[in-house]
C-alpha cells in the first residue's frame, strides 16, 4: 500500500472518529444498503490496480441476507493497460444478531475476468468459496467490522485466495454513511466510499 493511500485511509478514519453522534437505524449493524467505493490494491503478481466498486446487500429474512458486488479496475504497469472485472455473489447467515453485534458466515461465488498482458485476449475464472465476519456498533454512529474471505481458483499465480478486511463505517444520518476498509493477505489495499441504507 502506497504512502498516499495510507494517508488517505488514515484521514478518513480520523474524520469518522470525530463525527458527531448520529443514531444508525435501530442502532444495529446494517445489512440493507447500496454502496459505492474507490478501490486500490496490489495483486498477487505485483501489479497495482484501482477502480470503482459497487455493492448491494439486503435481508431475505431475519437470519439470512444476500449481497453482491461488481468492480471494474485497471492497471497501467509496465506500459501495458490491464483491465479486470471482479464480481461477487454471497448468501449470508446471521449466527448472532443482537442490538449492537452481528456475526455472520456463508458461501460465496467469485468471478474474475481479466486481460492477458501484451495481448488482446481475455481470460476468466470462477470460484466457489466462503466468508465470515463480524460487525459491531461501537457508538450509535460508528460501526467497526472485520471479515475473512476465502476462494479457490483453478489457475493463476495463487490458486488459494485469502483476504482479511477491517473497516469502519460512520453514519452521517439514519440513511447515509461514510466507509473505509483496509485489505490484507492476497490483494492488499484499501476501499473508500459511502453507502445508502434502507
Amino acid at each position: 500500500m502506497s504512502v498516499l493511500s495510507l494517508r488517505l485511509l488514515t484521514g478518513l478514519l480520523c474524520a469518522a472518529s470525530a463525527s458527531t453522534a448520529v443514531l444508525a437505524a435501530d442502532n444495529a449493524p446494517s445489512f440493507n444498503y447500496a454502496a459505492v467505493h474507490y478501490q486500490e490494491f496490489e495483486a498477487d503478481d505485483g501489479r497495482n490496480f484501482d477502480g470503482i466498486n459497487l455493492e448491494i446487500s439486503g435481508h431475505l429474512s431475519e437470519r439470512w441476507f444476500i449481497s453482491g458486488s461488481y468492480a471494474q479496475i485497471d492497471s497501467d504497469a509496465d506500459n501495458a493497460s490491464i483491465d479486470r472485472d471482479l464480481t461477487y455473489g454471497r448468501l449470508g447467515y446471521l449466527a448472532h444478531h443482537q442490538r449492537r453485534l452481528a456475526v455472520y458466515a456463508g458461501p460465496q461465488i467469485m468471478y474474475v475476468s481479466y486481460e492477458i498482458p501484451f495481448t488482446s485476449s481475455t481470460n476468466s475464472d470462477t470460484s466457489v468459496g466462503a466468508f465470515a465476519g463480524v460487525r459491531y456498533m461501537m457508538t450509535p454512529s460508528i460501526e467497526l467490522n472485520g471479515e475473512l474471505n476465502y476462494a479457490n481458483f483453478s489457475h493463476g499465480n495463487s490458486s488459494n485466495f485469502t483476504q482479511y478486511t477491517v473497516g469502519l463505517r460512520t453514519f452521517l444520518s439514519y440513511r447515509f454513511a461514510l466507509e473505509a476498509r483496509a485489505q490484507f493477505g492476497d490483494w492488499e489495499g484499501f476501499m473508500l466510499g459511502g453507502s445508502v441504507h434502507f
